[in-house]
């Protein structure tokens, strides 16, 4: 069998695997009920799907129809809009207590937005730019929040805040098609910096607080 992309779908399947392998740990070092880390956890697993999903895609290309194709790709594009929406909705647990109605209206707005992102991508237009621009101001908000928490002294905020930064140094280098070689282009590269981002957006998950009292929440 002839890969259209076979480092790319190769480094696609690392950072996938890493991401099951986050999420396993941070789902572990949960505590029990309703803890923010699963949702960091759930964050990581979506991470991975979107990393197989598009891995596929872009290795397996030859051999795939115009339908499967299309398919394929929307089901990456849906992933990101996944993994964007449970990041913001960990920040936002991060910053309101629980059973309040603010944090429930900033639950429902995500949901809102996700879905507002699926239809977008199902309905009207599935280039890889909708992606960007949804999970980049996603990344923007979660970034903002976590650097007031790092002021604050939140446990784990700089390890996230610090993982925002380099994925945001990742999506540079996608966007901007640095390569260093040629059979390691600018999609390999991002995806192995991006790596690196993930791992410190979990280190940042472990610490994340867990079953607390709304009174020591950030108001």
């Amino acid at each position: 069998m002839q890969l259209a992309e076979p480092m790319t779908l190769m480094t696609d399947y690392a950072l996938a695997a890493l991401g099951v392998w986050l999420g396993l740990r941070t789902w572990r070092a949960a505590a029990p009920g309703s803890d923010p880390r699963r949702t960091w956890a759930a964050a990581f697993w979506a991470v991975a799907a979107a990393a197989a999903l598009g891995g596929s895609a872009h290795g397996f290309a030859p051999y795939l129809s115009a339908s499967a194709a299309s398919l394929l790709w929307r089901a990456t594009m849906l992933a990101i809009g996944l993994t964007s929406g449970l990041l913001l909705w960990a920040a936002a647990r991060a910053v309101a207590p629980r059973g309040r109605r603010a944090l429930a209206l900033l639950g429902w707005a995500i949901v809102a937005e996700v879905a507002a992102y699926g239809v977008w991508v199902c309905a009207v237009d599935d280039d890889f730019s909708a992606a960007v621009l949804q999970y980049g101001g996603a990344m923007a908000i979660v970034l903002a929040i976590h650097l007031v928490l790092a002021a604050r002294g939140r446990r784990g905020a700089r390890w996230i805040a610090g993982g925002i930064v380099v994925s945001f140094a990742a999506a540079a280098i996608q966007q901007t098609g640095i390569a260093p070689h040629p059979r390691f282009n600018h999609n390999d590269l991002y995806h192995v910096v991006q790596m690196v981002g993930l791992w410190l957006l979990y280190l940042g998950a472990r610490q994340a607080p867990g079953n607390r009292p709304p009174e020591e929440y950030v108001q």
